[in-house]
């Protein structure tokens, strides 16, 4: 396992199953339009997990793999009806309540494993950041993320629309200077360069998931933002499966952009938001944005072969940073 960081109390491990003691009391998984979707739930490490929750969503419920998903049934269906996918307020809500009710049933503090591989970001998002916030009777926190192979019709998918924040991301200016900002490529990269043009951004920096979740997955984030990557103040690269080791990056871009407030918008893969979301909410200088889009495609995610799932962990032992 890779070594720890420390935010707001809360130590953060990235590593594999195998480097965690079963079994987690709950396992959250969502039944979204992605095949990847259902890859943990039906393999064979799902045994590490004694009670499973679905969450279900409202919008594109008929989407390539959705109906089979939603069909499934497994797990008792959170919050006891679909929502919507946008509506982190709601989520947080959601997730508050149910964890509350469970560990009172229990009468002790519970281990959670979310599968948030084909979970939206305003619905993990919203937990992790209540769960750094308050002192809810969780002891850990582990994110579970199944790499993805992404079709090829990402780029252009999705128009801008305009930049949205979390509740508990949104950051407070603290230097007289324009903000810089971490830009964390993804496939998409037409979304990326309407960002830092109609937002006229003036000094940026490029975060490159490398190595990437696929061996052309760097490659291919890299000619997709080309463009983008000639005109940036810098570059920086952190694996795209390591939530700690990004974390560092950041910090060390921070450091490079001393005087300037940051504004991270990660459009990458899902460990690299995770640790864009939980540095944001232990420093208010730091802001995490996110691309608001009309006109979304959605885009199908399959499971390559012998892929392995990591994981990240919140363990919640609340004792000072010490780093």
């Amino acid at each position: 396992m890779a070594p720890h960081v420390k935010i707001n109390g809360c130590r953060i491990l990235d590593g594999s199953l195998s480097d965690r003691e079963p079994p987690y009391d709950i396992g959250i998984w969502a039944a979204g339009y992605e095949e990847r979707a259902r890859w943990f739930i039906e393999s064979s490490h799902a045994r590490v997990v004694r009670h499973w929750w679905r969450v279900e969503f409202i919008e594109d419920r008929d989407k390539y793999s959705a109906p089979t998903n939603i069909n499934l049934g497994h797990g008792e269906l959170l919050g006891r009806e679909a929502g919507h996918r946008n509506w982190d307020g709601h989520w947080a809500s959601v997730w508050r309540n149910a964890v509350l009710d469970f560990a009172h049933k229990l009468n002790r503090p519970v281990r959670i494993l979310i599968d948030y591989s084909s979970m939206p970001r305003t619905v993990y998002g919203a937990f992790v950041l209540q769960c750094l916030a308050e002192p809810l009777p969780i002891t850990e926190l582990s994110m579970l993320y199944v790499p993805g192979q992404h079709a090829a019709d990402v780029d252009g998918s999705r128009t801008l629309e305009g930049l949205r924040t979390l509740a508990g991301t949104e950051g407070r200016r603290h230097e007289a200077r324009s903000p810089a900002y971490v830009i964390g490529l993804g496939y998409d990269g037409i979304l990326a360069e309407a960002i830092v043009e109609f937002f006229q951004i003036g000094h940026y920096c490029c975060l490159l998931a490398a190595p990437g979740v696929t061996a052309d997955a760097e490659p291919r984030a890299q000619n997709a933002n080309r463009r983008l990557l000639r005109r940036a103040d810098l570059s920086m690269c952190a694996p795209a499966i390591d939530c700690g080791e990004t974390i560092r990056v950041l910090r060390r871009i921070q450091d490079w952009y001393t005087g300037r407030n940051l504004v991270i918008v990660p459009l990458g893969p899902k460990p690299q938001v995770l640790a864009a979301i939980a540095l944001a909410a232990g420093d208010d200088s730091i802001a995490v944005r996110f691309a608001q889009t009309g006109n979304s495609r959605p885009v199908q995610v399959t499971v390559p072969d012998g892929a392995i799932p990591h994981v990240t962990t919140l363990q919640f032992d609340r004792e000072p940073d010490d780093d």
